[in-house]
């Protein structure tokens, strides 16, 4: 049997169910792919419109397999690039690639909670064009992650914009979606290179009602995922992955984040 999952992750080992469905979807195998899913599977799957519009939401498994069957397998295959596990929790981050020539067409981040029995009970994925800087390959741990992140929320929901920039290295690129109720009307992402560009672009976005709510977090090494919801936006839900990686300074170096207008429980 031919392999079609690509893994070159840091971090822990991807979960077996998560790989065998991985593989099993980008062959085309859609039965065995199902297997792979509790029968209770409630899954968030990417939008196909714009990437901040609410997930294409799935309950069960017949549901998933009906959605997998019109999904074009033969058209791009998973390649894994960092893969954090706790529990019955994973994070993945990688990327799709073409299945013809394997350059990469998208970058994604997954969310997973498995069940008792290790199948796959919820499924959060998001992606975005291809983002060309990877997670770090080494297994230094410079600094504490979840603190740096702590800090950075805290500082940004109280519109305290210098002290949350300085959680950030100096060469630092952040990467986000072209969120809503920021007052951003493009369908581009936005990429800050620098403490520079990410004051003037925290400035540009000024005080926000809203607040955000982690719930899983986990580091392996210099990189780290987490996932989060937000509170205090009206009429709405917004729910967010986000991948990074810390530089050698123990500040947050990489930060690729991902977020719809409404999320899944």
């Amino acid at each position: 049997m031919t392999t079609q999952l690509t893994v070159r992750a840091v971090g822990d080992p991807v979960p077996p169910t998560i790989a065998a469905y991985y593989e099993a979807a980008d062959s085309g195998r859609l039965d065995e792919a199902a297997t792979q899913l509790a029968g209770d599977v409630v899954a968030g799957l990417v939008p196909p419109g714009n990437e901040v519009d609410p997930l294409v939401v799935k309950r069960g498994r017949e549901e998933m397999r009906a959605w997998l069957a019109q999904r074009d397998w033969q058209a791009v295959r998973h390649e894994v690039l960092f893969s954090a596990v706790d529990g019955a929790t994973c994070f993945i981050e990688g990327r799709l690639l073409s299945a013809a020539d394997g350059r990469p067409v998208r970058t994604y981040v997954s969310s997973f909670r498995l069940d008792v029995e290790g199948r796959i009970r919820r499924y959060v994925a998001y992606a975005c064009e291809p983002f060309d800087e990877l997670p770090r390959t080494d297994s230094t741990t410079p600094g504490d992650a979840r603190r740096r992140v702590d800090d950075y929320f805290h500082h940004l929901d109280a519109a305290e914009f210098p002290a949350a920039v300085e959680q950030f290295s100096e060469d630092c690129t952040y990467n986000h979606p072209p969120y809503r109720g920021t007052g951003i009307t493009s369908n581009k992402r936005v990429i800050f290179r620098g403490h520079a560009e990410l004051l003037e672009g925290f400035n540009h976005r000024g005080p926000a009602a809203f607040d955000h709510v982690l719930t899983g977090f986990i580091q392996r090494g210099p990189n780290a995922m987490f996932e989060l919801n937000v509170t205090g936006m009206p009429g709405a839900a917004p729910a967010a992955v986000c991948t990074l990686s810390l530089g050698d300074d123990g500040r947050i170096k990489r930060y690729l984040a991902y977020m719809t207008i409404q999320g899944v429980d």
